[in-house]
C-alpha cells in the first residue's frame, strides 16, 4: 500500500511540474536547469520505474509484451488527443514494460544463461525466467503457491531447474500431476507432468567462478540444443 501511494505521489508530482514548469520564474543559470532536472525530475521517473519493479515478477513474458503494446497505442492516442504529460508517462511506462521483457537476462548469471542459449540457438523470447523466492522474507508457501501459478500460466515445455534450492521449490509445489524430480540426473531430461519435462542442472549462480564448475553446468544446460532442435516448427 505504501509502495502503491508512492507511485501515485511521484505520478502527480511529475505531472504538476511539466504542467506549471512553463510558467514558473526562469532559472538564470542554464547549470540551475541541469540541476533541477538532474537532482529533482530524472531521480523521480527512475524511482517509478523503481517502485513499479515487483510487477516484473508477477507478469509472464506474453502478459508483458501485452501490457507494452498497450501502453503503446495509448500513448499514441493521447499525444494525438494533445494530451502530451499523460503521453509523456505512458511512453515512460512503455519503455520500462518493453526494458523488462529482457530483465530476466540482466546480472551475471541472467547474461550466462543468455549466452548458453544463443549459443544452442534457442529463441531467448522462448524462454520465461523466474526466482523460486520472489522477495526477501516470502513464506515457502506463498512462494510455492507464485511458482504453480506461473506454470499454469506459462505452460511450459520444459523447465530447467537450476540448484538444489530450484529442485526442491519445484517438487514442494506440487503442481497437478507432477512426479517427484531427482536431483541426481543433471543433464537428463525427466517427466514432471505428461507433457512437461524437467532439466536438472548445476546452480549457476555458483558454476561462474570455478573451471569444473562451469564445465558441468554446461554438460548439463547443453542438453536444450538437441530438446529444442526436435520440437516441430509450429
Amino acid at each position: 500500500m505504501v509502495r502503491v501511494a508512492a507511485v501515485l505521489a511521484l505520478v502527480t508530482a511529475i505531472a504538476l511540474w511539466s504542467q506549471f514548469a512553463p510558467s514558473l520564474p526562469a532559472v538564470d543559470s542554464e547549470w540551475g536547469n541541469v540541476a533541477i532536472l538532474s537532482f529533482g525530475v530524472i531521480p523521480a521517473m527512475f524511482g517509478l520505474v523503481w517502485l513499479c519493479l515487483p510487477l516484473r515478477g508477477v507478469l509472464s513474458l506474453p502478459q508483458l509484451a501485452i501490457l507494452a503494446a498497450t501502453l503503446v497505442v495509448l500513448a499514441v492516442a493521447c499525444s494525438l488527443a494533445d494530451l502530451e504529460i499523460a503521453a509523456n508517462l505512458l511512453k515512460l511506462a512503455a519503455a520500462t514494460a518493453v526494458g523488462w521483457l529482457a530483465l530476466a537476462f540482466f546480472g551475471r548469471a541472467g547474461q550466462a544463461v543468455l549466452r548458453s542459449i544463443q549459443k544452442l540457438r534457442v529463441d531467448p523470447m522462448a524462454v520465461y525466467g523466474t526466482n523460486c523466492v520472489k522477495y526477501e522474507g516470502e513464506e515457502d508457501a506463498e512462494a510455492h503457491e507464485f511458482l504453480r501459478r506461473e506454470l499454469h500460466v506459462v505452460q511450459p515445455k520444459l523447465v530447467v531447474a537450476m540448484g538444489q534450492d530450484a529442485v526442491a521449490c519445484l517438487n514442494a509445489a506440487q503442481f497437478p500431476l507432477a512426479t517427484t524430480i531427482e536431483e541426481t540426473t543433471p543433464g537428463e531430461l525427466q517427466k514432471l507432468t505428461p507433457t512437461i519435462e524437467v532439466l536438472v542442472t548445476p546452480d549457476v549462480d555458483a558454476s561462474l567462478d570455478e573451471a569444473p564448475a562451469k564445465r558441468a553446468f554446461w554438460n548439463a544446460f547443453k542438453a536444450i540444443g538437441p530438446w529444442w532442435s526436435e520440437l516441430p516448427p509450429y
